[in-house]
């Protein structure tokens, strides 16, 4: 296990199985793997610890079909690390955060070559978690009996289908146009999606995933009271079975899960 001391910063990376790590009272997760038929990972990870209570999780998944995705991400996580490091007196991890991504959006734009990525940041305070993010790729909080208390909503027309009602999570005319998002970094439109922040009790789950995760897993279905690595195992499984069926999405998937110990 990773004792979770500074930075865990992952860029084209791939493996095999999740890698456990602990800081203060939380133990958890994280995994990545590559998308089967390509040389390069266009999902970027980071784990950055602030203090014994207070750390800064993010995932950032490049836009496949933008030319320089694994480029975008590797901006957008490298950016936010950047913002988190080093003494800023007065200036607040929220202020930290969501400059970061105004920052790494310019970056990218900057690039000229219509790059673009999602993220999706957790920041966990003492006890509670709050989501900032642009994209997709998600942030999610399961009570112990697998209530979902908190998810980020997914720009795509998924998202928002679900969100207005009008469509189920798993409709399949939805998912043939779920490639479509609708916010992201590397648009001057971009815009950034700040969740509450949400109270943890002692058995509560934090997820942060790409949309390689989501496309091919049924949410609702995750394993209540089980610890991170057996879920990371559990969820990974699932979506490598559905990336091979005719209704799977092959693609990138990354995946950090933390809870209380």
């Amino acid at each position: 296990m990773v004792n979770l001391h500074s930075v865990v910063s992952l860029i084209d990376s791939h493996m095999d199985t999740g890698i456990p790590f602990s800081f203060g009272p939380f133990e958890g997760t994280y995994f990545v793997r590559r998308h089967p038929e390509k040389s390069v990972t266009e999902d970027s990870v980071c784990l950055f610890l602030q203090g014994e209570n207070s750390s800064v999780l993010a995932v950032a998944d490049g836009l496949g079909g933008h030319k320089g995705g694994d480029l975008a991400s590797k901006i957008a996580i490298e950016t936010l690390l950047e913002q988190m490091e080093g003494e800023k007196a007065g200036i607040s991890p929220m202020e930290r955060i969501t400059q970061s991504f105004d920052i790494a959006n310019q970056r990218i734009l900057d690039l000229g070559i219509g790059a673009a990525t999602t993220l999706v940041v957790g920041e966990l305070q003492g006890k509670s978690c709050r989501f900032y993010h642009a994209g997709d790729s998600m942030g999610m909080i399961l009570g112990s009996r697998g209530k979902c208390k908190w998810a980020t909503l997914q720009h795509n027309q998924r998202g928002h289908g679900i969100e207005s009602g009008m469509v189920a999570p798993q409709d399949p005319e939805l998912l043939a146009v779920n490639h479509i998002v609708t916010n992201y970094l590397g648009t001057p439109a971009m815009r950034i999606e700040v969740s509450p922040a949400v109270s943890l009790d002692p058995k509560d789950r934090i997820f942060l995933f790409s949309d390689g995760i989501s496309d091919n897993l049924d949410l609702t279905k995750i394993p209540n009271g089980s610890r991170t690595a057996f879920l990371v195992e559990w969820m990974t499984s699932r979506v490598q079975i559905s990336m091979g069926t005719e209704s799977g999405k092959p693609d990138d998937a990354s995946l950090i899960i933390v809870c209380q110990r």
